[in-house]
């Protein structure tokens, strides 16, 4: 069997599978509300004792903006409050609750240029690109950190804890739900969780054509290839050596996660060898 036919068996390609979503301006008024100073891409994570939220408003607009249900975090995360991220409290750390807080955060936080900077570059999907588009031409957003934050937002409507098993987080486009079921771990600091959640809207992943046991897309319209193309956006903007290197092992290991960056035999095409997507044509 041709490797383009066992590509095409393995999994569907995403692009055009699902209508657009009415993108809404969420960023604008939640960044008023918490009021963040901004810096130049990703920055580690405050201390544990250090709040990284302003006040109780600005975690209630975040929990507005996704829909998050904080009783029902509060409750399977044993939790004081929903507020430990504004009062320091080290109980609010590694919690599925902070997942969602602490992705959005990194959104409300970074400059991350502007939506005039991406299409200047060669190496973003065509599909990322239209789609940023979309999101701005819906809701009058320029700056790239609020199109990623207006993506995200618009598509996950709810948020909840689950028990799923090897699962961080997933998304449901039925009932447009994103479900967390780990503590953080990584990809805190760059907010591209709920890019890649936002992205299954179109769509799951399928199997790698080399290997039935493990996930992969077809092409990088899926949501490895958004969730990438996010990382490549935070990665040009950041400075921090230590984050730098974080998020080049990350772009690495998505090219092995989209079928068409590979080979027949999942080796890495010389072209993705390294970090970076595939070029828009």
């Amino acid at each position: 069997m041709s490797r383009p036919a066992r590509v095409a068996l393995a999994a569907v390609s995403l692009a055009g599978c699902a209508p657009t979503p009415d993108y809404v301006d969420h960023y604008t008024s939640t960044r008023a509300t918490c009021g963040f100073a901004r810096h130049r891409g990703a920055s580690p994570t405050p201390g544990v004792d250090t709040p990284s939220y302003p006040s109780r408003a600005c975690v209630d607009a975040v929990h507005q903006d996704f829909g998050v249900d904080a009783d029902a975090f509060v409750r399977a995360d044993q939790l004081d409050s929903a507020y430990g991220h504004v009062e320091g409290s080290p109980q609010a750390r590694n919690t599925r609750h902070e997942l969602i807080l602490m992705n959005a955060r990194a959104l409300l936080t970074m400059d991350l240029g502007t939506l005039g900077d991406l299409r200047a570059s060669p190496k973003l999907t065509r599909e990322f690109l239209e789609e940023l588009e979309a999101v701005s031409d819906a809701t009058d957003t320029r700056d790239t950190a609020g199109l990623l934050y207006n993506f995200a937002a618009s598509v996950i409507t709810r948020t909840i804890p689950a028990n799923r098993q090897g699962s961080r987080a997933s998304y449901n486009a039925d009932d447009e739900t994103l479900r967390i079921s780990s503590p953080v771990k990584d990809d805190t600091i760059v907010g591209t969780v709920l890019v890649h959640e936002s992205r299954h809207r179109w769509g799951g992943h399928g199997v790698c054509p080399w290997n039935p046991e493990k996930s992969c897309d077809p092409d990088a319209t899926g949501a490895y290839g958004f969730g990438m193309s996010a990382k490549v956006i935070v990665l040009r903007h950041t400075e921090d050596p230590d984050i730098v290197a974080e998020l080049d092992q990350g772009i690495h290991k998505l090219t092995g996660m989209i079928a068409s960056f590979n080979d027949d035999e999942g080796h890495r095409l010389p072209r993705f060898a390294r970090s970076g997507p595939e070029p828009a044509p």
